[in-house]
């Protein structure tokens, strides 16, 4: 990870009272920060950060997109990003931010927040991520369709969503599952 001067506060040179912060978090700043979830995206960032006789606190407000893969059919797709997130910090005698409260080395005085913000959009995305129905790659779709058998009975309801046609259409093919594996087609991949 690189370290960008644009998103280090020092802490010492504030004053106290609410200080306010604007930054856009675009493909640089996110392929610098080598993130593993994601490495594209146009985010804007509005701090508040208030200085109190002996702490911090940062009120962060996150809106924007970033670029993720789809789950399905591993193209790139949009994904939004609308969350807040909330830093307590102070000062003390060496960094830690394994707890909730972030302590910065007094002698140092300053907070990197880039990896921060980035963790705060990670933690907004969804664990699963599709396109829309009918808006993934065809091409895949039909590669992955080849690979993954569902059930007769989920064909024959008729759903034509994406996840929906994955299903195998040969009932030959499921009748001569081997006896020992038959517990094995009751298994679904959900959303």
């Amino acid at each position: 990870m690189e370290q960008n001067n644009d998103y280090i506060i020092d802490l010492r040179d504030l004053e106290q009272g609410t200080h306010h912060f604007t930054y856009t978090l675009n493909d640089d700043f996110f392929t610098k920060l080598d993130g593993p979830e994601f490495q594209k995206g146009h985010v804007k960032v509005e701090l508040d950060l208030h200085k109190s006789s002996s702490a911090f606190t940062f009120d962060f407000t996150f809106e924007g997109i970033v670029i993720v893969k789809c789950d399905y059919c591993l193209d790139d797709m949009e994904q939004d990003i609308d969350t807040d997130g909330h830093l307590d910090v102070k000062f003390g005698e060496e960094f830690n931010d394994e707890e909730e409260l972030i302590i910065v080395d007094e002698n140092d005085g300053t907070i990197d927040l880039s990896w921060y913000m980035y963790e705060f959009i990670a933690l907004n995305i969804p664990l699963n991520h599709f396109h829309e129905d009918g808006e993934c790659n065809e091409e895949m779709m039909e590669k992955l369709k080849k690979h993954i058998c569902y059930s007769v009975n989920e064909e024959e309801e008729g759903d034509d969503s994406d996840s929906a046609n994955l299903a195998s259409d040969s009932a030959e093919e499921e009748r001569d599952i081997d006896p020992r594996w038959a517990a094995l087609k009751n298994i679904k991949i959900e959303n």
